[in-house]
């Protein structure tokens, strides 16, 4: 219980804030803490100082970076070399107003914020990410293969007729052949369905397709040209006049049904001979083509630059020693080479310090301060020779697992739990775990349990409580909250149903009950303990105001104290309870005084990297000689 915050706590003391400079102090007479830079690997070319003039290099943050999770896009990089290698070579380029514009008709009727939030989330991308991995990327292979598409007459009239030509609203019956039940209808069951409306429409409201079904089997207006793995039905389809249903047809994937429910005559506004019509449709004819050919041409380039990957990711899921996870990369230095390309005029390589480039290039003004806090950390740590054990880590990562659940099995936590998080275990040791450990050792002597903690904290325990429930409205809601407590009150609704509909479901689930609440709780707001302790049983309290929003509590019964609880018999559990509780408060304290004292001045903004390689080393020390 004592350290099942510690994730947050951890997290948010490493969380991003602002940083100040500071006069250059004298160095710290041991940088030997774990995670410093090897000798002869770091750069002199500077991101950030410590304490004024201890500093981290590009190369750290670089490697930094891919320990948590950049290995992963690695391959990711070695397709972007292998598009900008062979646009070099054809002297093809884009512009940024090309990308913006490209950029701008992906979000076309959608708002930015929404795309960046639910759409480009499912494919673990930002809106920069988005711009130079996945816009640019395709608009230097469709600059490629235009110069060879053009648009036919009859792809044109194609186009035409699909888009502005003859249409056919329908209804749809199918009978999927997968599945172990797949059968084609009866002819008894056909034939009904094709002499009745009714029967029609009971069989296209049950058929397996839910979307089918919700919708009557009703799909939208097909034209003659509509794309469609078997054009058998479409055929079928404009033989049929209105009100008409076909036979039954056979294709290739399912049995189906289709009625013609009316025909859509062709759009006389839009006329094939309109110059601006025809422009438009011989524009999107070249643009499909172009996405026929971009994956084709792709693969060839692919196959093309041969590129190999020498250095790859090791799994750490499955390791026996989850608290001893396996480097995400094996160890080098900058130049070391993760993979090569042979190109057609020339080989390529890609290095460590070229992904970390990458890296830095979309996440790494946000790194550079966790990097930046975990090394005030370890420098503090070796000033004070404070260190830790593999057998010390392996007992704290097992308590923080207990702690997420008292049925919760390594194997769970490292293949589910952190990846919900979007942590992987390299970094749930490097950045939770190991800091945990280090906080906890420095902070100890400034810790003190008091004769008054552990009288408060017995009576919390074993003492009195009250069997409560809770009703959460979120902020914002107080309107609602009002007329709920008030069709309570009024007896309209029960307390038990408004609590089961609340917005927490963990509440909701159970019907708003939560542990017996004692004497001296360590609560958010003081006022529930007051409340809680004042109200008689199975009376509903007036409104609270939190900072969780609005509350109100039921007191539905008293707890009596633990019977034959002794205070000197449970004394030393807890004063080992209360003593690690006020050390983990101590914590985001002492590491505030140490990030004062350390002033960390961080060099890097948002965009300040460089992508290619061949420019890799012309900032190198820009940053140094400015200050």
């Amino acid at each position: 219980m004592v350290r099942r915050s510690i994730r947050v706590l951890m997290l948010s003391l490493f969380a991003v804030a602002p940083a100040s400079a500071a006069e250059p102090g004298p160095l710290p007479k041991s940088l030997t803490a774990p995670g410093a830079a090897v000798a002869g690997h770091a750069t002199t070319r500077v991101v950030a100082y410590i304490h004024g003039n201890v500093p981290i290099s590009r190369d750290e943050l670089g490697d930094f970076l891919i320990a948590r999770g950049g290995a992963d896009k690695l391959e990711l990089l070695v397709n972007k070399r292998i598009v900008e290698a062979e646009a070099r070579r054809r002297g093809v380029s884009v512009m940024p107003k090309e990308i913006e514009a490209a950029l701008n008709e992906d979000l076309k009727g959608v708002q930015q914020k929404e795309v960046v939030t639910m759409i480009l989330r499912q494919y673990g991308k930002t809106l920069v990410e988005w711009r130079e991995d996945v816009v640019r990327p395709r608009l230097l292979l469709g600059k490629m293969v235009r110069e060879n598409l053009q648009a036919s007459e009859e792809e044109i009239r194609r186009a035409h007729e699909m888009q502005y030509g003859e249409k056919r609203q329908a209804r749809v019956i199918e009978w999927p052949k997968q599945g172990s039940e797949a059968r084609s209808p009866s002819a008894e069951l056909v034939a009904a369905i094709r002499g009745s409306d009714a029967e029609f429409e009971k069989a296209a409201g049950n058929q397996a397709d839910a979307r089918l079904a919700e919708s009557r089997g009703l799909i939208m207006p097909v034209s003659r040209f509509t794309p469609a793995k078997d054009t058998k039905a479409i055929t079928t389809l404009f033989a049929l006049s209105t009100g008409q249903t076909s036979e039954l047809l056979e294709t290739a994937t399912s049995w189906m049904i289709v009625k013609c429910v009316s025909i859509l005559p062709p759009d006389a506004a839009h006329s094939l001979e309109k110059p601006i019509v025809r422009a438009e449709l011989e524009r999107e004819v070249v643009d499909r083509k172009i996405s026929e050919a971009i994956p084709k041409l792709f693969d060839s380039l692919k196959a093309e630059y041969k590129a190999n990957v020498i250095a790859r990711a090791p799994s750490d899921v499955k390791q026996a020693n989850f608290s001893a996870p396996l480097p995400p990369l094996p160890p080098g230095g900058p130049e070391q080479v993760l993979a090569t390309l042979s190109g057609p005029d020339s080989a390529l390589t890609i290095t460590r310090a070229d992904l970390g480039e990458y890296l830095i290039y979309y996440k790494g003004a946000e790194a550079l301060e966790l990097l930046a806090n975990r090394r005030i950390v370890q420098m503090e740590a070796a000033k004070r020779n404070v260190s830790f054990s593999q057998e010390e880590v392996d007992a704290a990562f097992d308590e923080m697992v207990k702690a997420a659940g008292p049925t919760m099995t390594k194997e769970v936590f490292v293949e589910k739990v952190l990846p919900a998080r979007k942590l992987s275990l390299y970094e749930y040791i490097e950045d939770v775990v190991k800091p945990d450990i280090v906080l906890r050792k420095m902070v100890r002597d400034r810790v003190k349990v008091s004769e008054a903690d552990l009288m408060k904290a017995f009576e919390r325990k074993y003492g009195e409580k009250r069997a409560c429930e809770i009703i959460i409205w979120r902020k914002g809601e107080e309107r609602v909250a009002l007329n709920e407590w008030n069709a309570i009150k009024s007896k309209q609704k029960t307390f038990d149903q408004v609590a089961r509909m609340q917005a927490d479901p963990n509440l909701a689930a159970a019907a708003g009950r939560v542990p017996p609440i004692g004497r001296h709780i360590e609560a958010d707001d003081p006022i529930i303990e007051k409340v809680v302790f004042d109200l008689p049983v199975g009376d509903m309290s007036h409104l609270l105001q939190t900072r969780a929003g609005t509350m109100c509590i039921r007191n539905s019964g008293i707890v009596p104290p633990v019977p034959g609880a002794k205070f000197e018999d449970v004394r030393p559990q807890l004063e080992r309870e209360e003593f690690e509780k006020l050390v983990t408060k101590e914590i985001p304290v002492f590491f505030g005084e140490l990030k004062k004292t350390a002033a960390p001045s961080l060099l890097l903004q948002t965009g300040m990297t460089i992508l290619n390689s061949e420019r890799v080393r012309e900032d190198a020390n820009d940053a140094l000689k400015k200050k």
